[in-house]
């Protein structure tokens, strides 16, 4: 790694470390790097793994926190594209979303748009996540994080060869994700609409109500 250019970096955005967190109003984001596990470890008992545990516990246990939005550069699960999910991240984890009750969790890498449905981490088969709720769109209390890969900002795009069962869609499309939360009397709502780039058209929606 290249110290000058890392700290400089780092400098520019006001960072003492490149994995952080921060809230918003009722919404907890948690930031990790995971690029290079050599160069900044992710790995159980490395210092990012300390931060992320004792980040999402303190989130969960903060009663003005709603949601928990986790964001990662390499994907805990994908379908076959040309990055397959990151199978320690995926079990080191993955487990801890589950316990914490992170929401949502978005990842890149992938050059394409994959959505799963809520999935909950499975121990005695971890590549074969629980499906915790088969709805297609609009999910209650669904118990479990969502996965959002969003590698279209504009780069070439990569293609499927398949279709993983806990991916509810898959496009190799440019776009963008918008997430919308709204707080009502009787729960709170949050809505991602995955639109096209080029005319804003509405390529797919998901909706997690909290009752």
């Amino acid at each position: 790694m290249n110290c000058s250019k890392y700290n400089t970096y780092l400098k520019l955005f006001n960072l003492t470390k490149p994995y952080y967190s921060f809230n918003y109003h009722n919404v907890h984001f948690l930031a990790m790097a995971t690029a290079k596990n050599k160069i900044l470890p992710y790995v159980v008992n490395s210092q990012q793994y300390e931060f992320v545990r004792n980040d999402l516990k303190l989130a969960h246990e903060n009663k003005s926190i709603d949601w928990i939005i986790v964001y990662s550069f390499k994907p805990f699960y994908s379908s076959n594209s040309t990055h397959p999910g990151e199978e320690e991240l995926r079990d080191f984890y993955h487990p801890l979303f589950d316990a914490y009750g992170v929401d949502l969790v978005l990842q890149a890498h992938n050059h394409n748009y994959q959505r799963t449905y809520p999935i909950i981490f499975n121990n005695f088969s971890p590549s074969r996540p629980t499906i915790s709720d088969k709805q297609i769109h609009n999910f209650t209390n669904p118990k479990a994080p969502i996965f959002v890969t969003v590698g279209t900002g504009g780069a070439p795009l990569y293609n499927f060869s398949s279709q993983s069962p806990i991916v509810i869609t898959q496009l190799a499309q440019y776009g963008f994700l918008n997430v919308d939360i709204e707080k009502f009397q009787n729960g709170d709502n949050l809505t991602g609409t995955f639109y096209k780039n080029n005319n804003l058209t509405k390529l797919d929606y998901f909706t997690i109500t909290k009752r």
